[in-house]
């Protein structure tokens, strides 16, 4: 892929919401409170529906959904529909490049949400610019995915008896694996994991306001959801249900192995 090409990263399509934020609000400031007001959506959404994600299908496709939450309920979402199918036609005009298409991009109350699915891991890695893979064990060291490294089951206390390392993943072969290595984003705006609770009416909101730190905190986390149970998981990676896992995208490399 041509590096010089400019693609977008999870981080960048987010920076750049931030900049069509910016732009339609005027000298107004950003109120980030993680917090969905429910304005406009008629019913609360679920905690799974607030949740920056990669989703691994079965079928080798790879979709993601990126959410920001913002103190504002007006945002200039055709500009920023335009820029991500503008990303998208650049990357198509590559040799070999995958298909990518954006399935969404809209706001409810004062969230932005964008949508996108990959054809295989390969057209996530290349459109994203990140070192990812999603497949079997087998076939991420075929691709020449360095696996020597040591997982803890998800199974285990904890206690760091219960792990697995390279000689034993290779055994597991037919096994997935999902490998995802953020390179040069740790200080770009990052996806949001999960909303925090919302404060009580009028509480701490002044102060907020006037603390950029407060209203332009990023959340460095982000969920991956697999289609099959995880086994064992690398530090940094959190198992949030038999199927999903929070990564701490300032971990560098983060690894789940899943049936």
């Amino acid at each position: 892929m041509n590096k010089k090409m400019k693609t977008k990263t999870l981080s960048a399509i987010l920076l750049c919401i931030c900049v069509f934020v910016l732009t339609a609000c005027g000298d107004k400031t950003l109120n980030n409170n993680n917090g969905s007001s429910g304005k406009g959506t008629g019913s609360k959404k679920s905690k799974d529906e607030l949740v920056t994600s990669i989703s691994v299908e079965k079928n080798g496709k790879i979709h993601s959904k990126i959410i920001e939450e913002f103190g504002e309920d007006y945002y200039d979402v055709a500009g920023l529909k335009a820029m991500i199918e503008e990303s998208i036609a650049e990357y198509a005009k590559q040799p070999q490049s995958g298909e990518v298409s954006l399935k969404k991009c809209e706001t409810a109350g004062t969230s932005v949400t964008v949508e996108m699915e990959f054809e295989d891991y390969h057209a996530y890695a290349e459109f994203n610019g990140e070192n990812f893979f999603a497949g079997t064990i087998q076939g991420a060291n075929e691709a020449g995915f360095n696996l020597d490294m040591t997982l803890q089951s998800v199974s285990s206390k904890g206690d760091g008896t219960d792990t697995i390392s390279k000689p034993g993943l290779l055994s597991m072969g037919e096994k997935h694996i999902v490998i995802l290595e953020l390179t040069g984003h740790e200080d770009e705006v990052q996806p949001l994991a999960e909303p925090q609770e919302v404060q009580n009416e009028g509480e701490n909101q002044e102060s907020q306001a006037d603390d950029p730190d407060q209203t332009q905190q990023a959340v460095e986390a982000m969920r991956i959801n697999c289609f099959g149970d995880i086994l064992y998981i690398s530090d940094g990676v959190s198992t949030v249900s038999k199927k999903s896992a929070d990564i701490n995208l300032k971990n560098g490399l983060s690894v789940i192995v899943f049936k």
